[in-house]
């Protein structure tokens, strides 16, 4: 019975290993596709090219057989797209699901130092220790342990050297001192090689900074006592001006005050004159008033008097009264047309002490601008000198640039993107 069924058992096994080679291999072909076309369609710089990458990855997602290259590729086109934070929680996954996955403790390592985060990335190297073979192998897997070697040899190096002062010298030493015990044979040599190479980068990109910085604070010193001596020369001339400026405004405002004066002096008679002009005219008019009063009221007594007698001396009274009339009329015109001409000469001589005036204040207030300059351009002065009295500091831009470049993680080492690339895309060819 056995032996009947066993036949139809046999293929029936065959076929099924058969679809499981199948579907393995099926698997296998989707994910290097996917990796395919995550790093081809996803390298270059843009929007567009990272949103296809995205898609990519995400269509792949369900391909077990190399989910972690498939990660690892997108991690690489996250780097390069500067997209640090999402990599960085991307690359953290990956050595949590596959702590032997060299590639991703050295990306997630390298972005906590970039992103100054020194003493996180000692805690994913004294992590990653663990995922390093204590012996040397004769696989491929101890070419990738030599290239986190190093690494461990650049990053130990930056953080001793250019990053110093960011790290806790006591954790680097603890998780130093483990690794060091990983470091054996050509580790070793590997690891001692880019430590000494990023060390002497260091000192002669230090050397060359120092160098820039002292000739800086040579030339800043040389330029600050060339404008010191200027600002020097320029503070007497500014208080030579001030005081010509001052004399300047004392003598117009002499000037004015005298010139008012004189008008004033040359005034006073005419307003002398013009007053009893005044005081003549007022006599005059009282007396035109009363002299006409005179003249109505003989004029009501001739009109209502029937004596002859009476109306002749009525008649004699009112032309006496008339020839008074007229010669204090002819008196007021006199005095009128003398008020008038002498009004014009005082009209005219007070226009012409206001624009005497309006010149004088003009001159003054320009003046006084230009002693307020003279003062603001003092004080001005003061600050100048407080400042170029501080020592130099070399601080120039170009001293700037270097010390900016001799602290940079990229200097020394920046991450292998096409090396890691081109490894995943020619994987198992």
């Amino acid at each position: 019975m056995l032996a009947a069924n066993s036949r139809p058992f046999s293929i029936a096994c065959g076929v099924g290993i058969l679809l499981s080679i199948l579907a393995i291999s099926t698997n296998a072909k989707a994910a290097s596709s996917g990796v395919t076309q995550v790093l081809e369609e996803g390298w270059a710089i843009g929007p567009d090219s990272l949103a296809t990458a995205r898609q990519a990855h995400a269509a792949f997602v369900g391909s077990t057989a190399d989910q972690a290259a498939l990660d690892t590729a997108f991690g690489l086109v996250l780097i390069k797209h500067h997209k640090y934070e999402e990599a960085t929680a991307l690359f953290e996954s990956l050595t949590t699901s596959r702590e032997e996955n060299q590639v991703a403790w050295r990306a997630l390592i390298w972005l906590e130092v970039l992103q100054k985060k020194p003493e996180l990335a000692l805690m994913k190297v004294d992590h990653m220790t663990n995922s390093i073979p204590p012996d040397e192998a004769d696989d491929e897997s101890e070419e990738e342990t030599r290239a986190t070697a190093r690494f461990l040899g650049r990053i130990f190096a930056y953080l001793d050297g250019p990053a110093e002062a960011d790290v806790s010298q006591g954790v680097r030493k603890l998780v130093r001192r483990k690794v060091d015990r990983l470091m054996v044979g050509a580790r070793a040599a590997d690891f001692k090689t880019n430590y000494d190479e990023v060390l002497r980068e260091f000192e002669k990109l230090t050397d060359k900074g120092d160098q820039a910085r002292d000739q800086a604070v040579e030339d800043q010193t040389m330029a600050k006592e060339q404008e010191k001596q200027s600002l020097a020369d320029l503070r007497k001339r500014l208080e030579i001006d001030q005081a010509e400026t001052q004399d300047r405004l004392d003598t117009l405002r002499s000037e004015l005050t005298k010139e008012l004066d004189e008008f004033n002096r040359m005034e006073a008679p005419l307003n002398d004159a013009i007053s009893r002009l005044e005081v003549q005219l007022s006599i005059v008019r009282r007396e035109l008033l009363n002299l006409t009063d005179d003249l109505n009221r003989l004029q009501a007594d001739y009109d209502q008097t029937k004596d002859p007698r009476q109306r002749d001396r009525l008649r004699r009274d009112m032309a006496r009264t008339e020839n008074l009339l007229g010669q204090y009329e002819r008196d007021n015109q006199v005095i009128l047309g003398e008020g008038n001409r002498l009004t014009q000469r005082r009209d005219a001589l007070r226009a012409s002490r206001a624009e005497m005036t309006r010149r004088f204040e003009s001159e003054i207030k320009e003046t006084q601008d230009l002693k307020a300059n003279l003062t603001r351009r003092e004080r001005r002065t003061e600050l100048d000198e407080k400042r170029i009295g501080r020592p130099a500091t070399g601080n120039t831009p170009q001293v700037r640039v270097m010390s900016a470049k001799a602290t940079s993680l990229r200097t020394y080492f920046d991450f292998p993107l096409e090396l890691e690339r081109y490894k995943l895309l020619t994987a198992g060819s």
